[in-house]
């Protein structure tokens, strides 16, 4: 059975089939994580530096696949209703997972997350004194006395270069998720589904574009790598179909 939850009714309710009866055949919204990467493993803060899949990463995006059926994005030769991040991880995920051709949008990239890229949220949290939240306390931490984060790496010992830009706050981020789902409305309102494959943050923050709350709301949406969500309309009301569904990869 799955569960819908609706932003604007308290609670659980429907059964699969009777959301489907009652979408009346909108669109749905799917959300797909990036899988592993060596610093998603470390639990560093990745935004814009640009870190390819793990091998462990590239299953779980293959094993994820099998979540995406039922689904009705046109083929994996249509890139109309796929949209990716610019980032390498994001694409390389939508290669794992079936999708060659797709659109790459700029508004799907990862929050920038300028001074705090590269560092854990333990060295955050030191550093600041409390329990460190990116969604209450933001980006702005000068982390001056801090080291310097280790310049990232893949699987093979390639170096990658940190990515060392202005940041953004939650308020562009928050734009950007709007601007993207003001785009892709005319789609799901012709009855077609849209795949979306980015980053945690980002992915989290259409969460609450879509269910219209603050956006300080989403680190209470889990998302693990290479997981993937599915948001739609019932009875006209913006919901989450499911959230976070994984698939156990299987050597």
């Amino acid at each position: 059975m799955k569960l819908c939850y609706n932003a604007y009714v308290d609670g659980f309710s429907h059964d699969f089939e009777t959301i489907k009866e009652q979408q009346n055949d909108l669109g749905r919204l799917v959300l797909m994580r990036h899988g592993q990467t060596t610093w998603s493993k470390m639990g560093r803060y990745t935004g814009r530096t640009n870190l390819p899949l793990t091998a462990i990463g590239k299953k779980q995006a293959r094993f994820a696949s099998l979540l995406l059926s039922g689904y009705n994005f046109n083929g994996s030769n249509s890139a109309k209703q796929v949209f990716v991040s610019p980032l390498r991880r994001a694409q390389e995920t939508a290669g794992q997972v079936g999708y060659s051709a797709f659109q790459i949008s700029q508004a799907l990239a990862e929050w920038d997350y300028g001074n705090i890229e590269g560092y854990t949220r333990e060295q955050l949290s030191m550093l600041i004194g409390h329990d460190y939240n990116i969604w209450i306390d933001g980006i702005n931490i000068n982390t001056s006395s801090l080291p310097i984060p280790k310049a990232a790496e893949d699987e093979d010992g390639n170096r990658i270069e940190v990515a060392h830009l202005p940041g953004e706050s939650l308020a562009a981020v928050a734009a950007r998720a709007r601007r993207f789902v003001d785009q892709i409305n005319m789609i799901l309102q012709s009855k077609q589904d849209v795949l979306v494959i980015a980053h945690s943050q980002i992915l989290r923050v259409i969460a609450c574009t879509w269910l219209g709350i603050d956006p300080k709301n989403g680190g209470k949406f889990v998302l693990d790598t290479a997981s993937v969500s599915t948001l739609g309309i019932v009875n006209g009301l913006h919901c989450i179909f499911d959230w976070n569904r994984t698939a156990p990869i299987v050597d």
